[in-house]
């Protein structure tokens, strides 16, 4: 702010005359640069940022650290998948829940830091932040904080398409998942019990074949 000479006849009414008036007041909302500041535009309480919440969708907070939130770069604006890591069956698993959720807040911040100076350091981190989702997204990601440890994955901007179900266990790492896709696709490593034909045994795979018993004396 700076005092600046204005025409008597056209000084608005409520016009502030003296800065030492603005002293621990707030704006109201943007004020319009080159004109007179009033009264009307300032009051003595805060204004609190809105969420841009689009109709059809709701806001949901989830906790983080450095790591979940992309160390900080999860920025409102910037389009995530939701991750949740849970056990399975006394298995690890990891599973996409929520494909490309739009971030409203980062930390309380509705707006993501604009400079057109490189950053240096470190961006600064939080320990929450509010996705815009679908209702029943956001019960799923509700129900998934009682599960396991929720996460999120940076998408690129343009990015808009859905990838469909993803989930991987510790099997999958372990054993390789092209290695253990194959395998169901023959089903030789998942079978619904066995029976006998003509004298022999056979393995009824999951995938509804049959795989003969061979026994340690038979040729």
């Amino acid at each position: 702010l700076r005092e600046v000479y204005w025409p008597r006849n056209q000084v608005p009414p409520g016009a502030i005359r003296d800065l030492a008036e603005v002293k621990a007041l707030y704006a109201k909302n943007a004020l319009p640069q080159g004109l007179p500041l009033v009264r009307t535009n300032l009051s003595e309480h805060a204004q609190q940022e809105r969420l841009p919440v689009r109709p059809g969708f709701v806001a949901k907070s989830i906790k983080v650290d450095a790591t979940s939130s992309l160390e900080g770069h999860a920025l409102p604006g910037s389009k995530v998948d939701v991750l949740l890591t849970y056990v399975d069956v006394d298995q690890k698993a990891t599973k996409v829940i929520v494909e490309n959720a739009t971030v409203l807040s980062y930390g309380g911040h509705v707006e993501a830091p604009n400079s057109p100076l490189p950053m240096v350091g470190r961006p600064a981190t939080y320990n929450t932040i509010t996705l815009e989702v679908s209702r029943n997204d956001a019960l799923t990601i509700a129900t998934s904080e009682r599960m396991g440890e929720l996460s999120l994955i940076l998408r690129p901007m343009d990015d808009i398409k859905a990838s469909g179900p993803m989930f991987v266990d510790d099997r999958d790492i372990i054993d390789g998942r092209s290695q253990r896709h194959a395998s169901k696709a023959t089903g030789s490593d998942c079978s619904k019990g066995s029976v006998r034909v003509g004298g022999s045994e056979y393995l009824v795979n999951c995938d509804e074949t049959l795989t003969q018993v061979i026994q340690p004396d038979e040729p």
